[in-house]
């Protein structure tokens, strides 16, 4: 129970690491977004006074601008439903940021939702998100004005990490009272899910408009507007601590399980990254493919090797081929990268070999997570985060 505290306060107070410490801390970098198809990606940079920076990266020439202005410490970002800019949270506050502009665009949520996470954009207008309310987190609907709508919400348990295909809305769901973690997907109604899409603009329901922000929370409310959105349990995962949870097509998604391990050496989290499969219509299986560990001074306020979006910089990447990961080697001390093939079932550490040349003699103590790219379709590319300077805020290397 107190990990899980402790996990919840890392991911709804993500800027509650930004206290301060000594220079000699490290700086960190890694993508986040890729823009569409091109070349361009959205990278996030972590400097030595753990302030985070939004860059726009290209392939292979390198970082071109800073995108968020000085004053700001972005978190969460995701890129919005038309490429146009990106949403992200800055200390708690939701913002948007527009490419070609210089200011951000605040929202101000119309009831008092508080410590959101990553929005996730299903128009040009309309997000859902997990944000908590009062002491227990839901799924919320929010547009670009403010208006919020619940969707998933009761007050005994917590729902994270949502997830939609389609017309399915996946998420996690925690009970306080029993530890029970459990993966469910909400098949949302006209009111509920296509209500918030098909509303841009100014145009809104004249029954949006007359709620107050009291009756929005209310059970009658929630009954009437939200009358189908009834989640069904997939998978029962007991009291295994789940995390992450990446919804990849209607018929499977992957997911980490998460633990703390006291070692000889030292405390680590220790995850299990899982395959989850559909048997049918409320049938889901959850099969282990590889587990890595991550030591907890990354989570430590004090470290100087703290990661200031933890998990967020450390989850894996998964495409077609496999997922691509980090795993912490006993011997160097160090995070290096590894590949799970799906077709062979094996991990292998990957040798990364850097790019341009120029990079070569700089030191990265620590990978980040690679992701694979195809540039121009057809030179492919590997951009890798991790511990460096700013003028190779990301490498792109190719496997050796």
């Amino acid at each position: 129970m107190a990990f899980r505290t402790f996990v919840l306060l890392l991911l709804f107070c993500p800027k509650a690491m930004l206290i301060a410490h000594e220079t000699h801390n490290y700086s960190y970098a890694y993508p986040i977004e890729q823009n569409g198809q091109s070349d361009f990606f959205i990278c996030m940079q972590q400097t030595e006074s753990r302030h985070m920076q939004a860059w726009s990266y290209n392939v292979p020439n390198g970082p071109l601008q800073l995108l968020t202005s000085s004053i700001c410490n972005p978190t969460q970002l995701s890129l919005l439903r038309n490429s146009t800019g990106f949403s992200f949270i800055d200390n708690g506050l939701i913002k948007i940021k527009e490419f070609g502009y210089r200011s951000e665009q605040r929202i101000d949520p119309d009831i008092p939702i508080h410590s959101p996470l990553k929005l996730h954009w299903i128009t040009d207008d309309w997000c859902y998100l997990s944000a908590q309310y009062a002491t227990h987190a839901g799924i919320f609907f929010l547009n670009k004005n403010g208006l919020v709508l619940p969707l998933l919400l009761d007050p005994s348990l917590d729902f994270i990490y949502p997830s939609h295909i389609d017309d399915l809305l996946f998420c996690i769901r925690y009970c306080r009272q029993t530890g029970q973690y459990q993966l469910v997907a909400a098949s949302c109604n006209d009111n509920a899910w296509h209500g918030a899409s098909i509303v841009s603009g100014n145009t809104q329901p004249d029954h949006i408009e007359r709620i107050t922000i009291s009756e929005k929370l209310t059970a009658s409310y929630l009954s009437k507007n939200v009358d189908n959105v009834r989640e069904t349990v997939l998978y029962d995962f007991g009291s295994m601590a789940v995390a992450f949870l990446s919804i990849q097509s209607i018929e499977h998604g992957y997911i980490l399980s998460h633990e703390v391990v006291t070692t000889n050496a030292e405390c680590m989290v220790s995850c299990g990254c899982y395959l989850l499969e559909s048997r049918g219509l409320s049938s889901w299986t959850a099969t282990k493919l590889f587990d890595f560990s991550i030591p907890m001074r990354f989570f430590s306020l004090s470290d100087p090797e703290c990661l200031c979006e933890t998990m967020n910089a450390l989850q894996p990447y998964y495409d077609a081929m496999g997922a691509y990961y980090v795993d912490y080697d006993m011997q160097t001390e160090r995070l290096l990268p590894h590949c799970y093939n799906f077709k062979t079932k094996e991990s292998v550490r990957i040798d990364l070999i850097h790019w341009p040349a120029s990079t070569q003699n700089r030191e990265i103590r620590h990978w980040l997570p690679p992701r694979p790219t195809v540039i121009n379709d057809t030179q492919h590319y590997v951009i890798a985060g991790g511990s460096m300077g700013i003028e190779s805020l990301v490498i792109a290397t190719k496997f050796k």
